[in-house]
């Protein structure tokens, strides 16, 4: 009888958890849109969009949706509202407005700079800063236009950027600057996927 009630005690707690989790997440792109409109006349492609701002959010993304449910604007800021210029839009009432923050955004997608691309065998390699997690991810790409997320660059203690590879004597050499620690690392791989640490 005690193993039982014990049971159902734990079922009970496991079901309040699973509860409270699913009231706290947050679901993509739910800030709410404030405004979004054609700023200084029709000679100047300068929009605003606007939107609440999100208690401690470091950083938003926003993106310009068009009318066939695709991006022709995205970029991050740490503002609660975004000036931008772009030459695609012509009519601000055609597009919808997703943001997110970092929150919210899945963190694999979230403001990628510092690009470096690589090929091997037919494939792409493109090594990449995540701005917010300050990692290296790397993507691969048969047509330089679809990109499939493929790992992080396994150095888990260290922010880097700066990512950069080259191929000889038989190995793949990645470098990257370690800025919080003021130091450049070296890594080396004869496959682009399993990397071996050379230190700094």
């Amino acid at each position: 009888m005690k193993k039982k009630t014990y049971l159902l005690f734990g079922m009970l707690v496991l079901l309040i958890i699973v509860v409270i989790l699913y009231n706290n997440k947050k679901e993509l792109n739910n800030i709410k849109i404030l405004s979004f409109y054609k700023l200084n006349g029709e000679e100047d492609n300068l929009f605003l969009v606007e939107y609440e701002k999100e208690e401690e959010a470091k950083e938003y993304k926003v993106e310009i949706i068009d009318n066939n449910n695709k991006v022709v604007f995205s970029n991050s800021t740490t503002e609660d509202l975004l000036v931008f210029r772009s030459d695609k839009i012509d009519n601000s009432s055609k597009y919808k407005v997703k943001v997110c923050s970092n929150f919210n955004c899945d963190e694999k997608t979230f403001n990628k700079i510092d690009s470096f691309i690589i090929k091997k065998d037919g494939v792409y390699y493109n090594f990449v800063k995540n701005e917010y997690l300050r990692k290296i991810e790397v993507y691969t790409s048969n047509n330089l236009l679809n990109w499939t997320y493929s790992y992080t660059m396994p150095f888990a203690n260290l922010y880097l950027e700066g990512a950069s590879v080259t191929y000889f004597n038989g190995k793949y050499h990645f470098y990257a600057d370690a800025f919080t620690r003021q130091m450049s690392i070296h890594a080396t791989s004869t496959n682009l996927i399993d990397w071996e640490w050379n230190g700094e």
